[in-house]
């Protein structure tokens, strides 16, 4: 006998998967909905430390071609920088209350902007 698997309660998009959760995705979250966007604020943050491997990697190569770095390394401080405000905003998150809840999501939201204009600079910041 074949076991039907149980559909969810919810919507996919009203639950999405924490690894790949936008930001779109959660900045709608009320605070009734904290421990989702909770664990989908750490799936953001975990994508921004792949992101900082990715491009310390590249880094690495740029060294070993002689390439110029200044450019990249000035525009990496601002990543690692906008990476700890992300970090430091998603703290305050945890400890958010009902009434602070739309506030300190919204300075969230514009740390995760910050990375990823951030992360675009570093890409382009070379051609190698």
């Amino acid at each position: 006998m074949a076991v039907t698997p149980a559909l969810p309660d919810a919507p996919v998009a009203e639950s999405p998967d924490v690894a790949t959760a936008s930001w779109s995705d959660l900045k709608g979250y009320t605070y009734d909905q904290r421990d989702l966007f909770l664990s989908s604020l750490k799936g953001l943050e975990a994508r921004v430390d792949t992101q900082i491997s990715e491009l310390a990697a590249k880094r690495a190569a740029l060294d070993a071609s002689n390439t110029s770095t200044k450019d990249w390394d000035l525009t990496m401080k601002d990543m690692s920088e906008a990476r700890t405000s992300l970090k430091s905003t998603s703290d305050d998150m945890a400890k958010a209350s009902r009434e602070n809840w739309d506030q300190l999501k919204e300075k969230v939201g514009v740390s995760w902007t910050r990375t990823q204009d951030a992360y675009a600079k570093v890409k382009a910041s070379t051609t190698n």
